[in-house]
């Protein structure tokens, strides 16, 4: 099943991280409120839910988790 919308806040955060708008900790709480149904993206993988959800957003999330950069609390931000 396709999910379109889970799909567009999955993208949604993702582009954020990338640029820096969010940081670790916020991307981890909007996965976990918008996409992942409570789960860490490293979690999601074993969760019922991800055995019978969109088959991209299991893969997407595995994928950005290498996005992290460990003890980054705040955004980070080009003067």
């Amino acid at each position: 099943m396709v999910d379109l919308e889970r799909r567009k806040m999955l993208a949604y955060h993702l582009r954020h991280l990338v640029i820096g708008r969010i940081s670790n900790d916020e991307f981890e709480e909007e996965m976990q409120d918008n996409v992942s149904f409570g789960y860490l993206p490293e979690q999601y993988y074993s969760s019922k839910q991800a055995k019978l959800d969109d088959p991209i957003i299991r893969p997407m999330l595995e994928l950005s988790w290498c996005l992290h950069i460990p003890g980054m609390l705040t955004p980070f931000r080009r003067c």
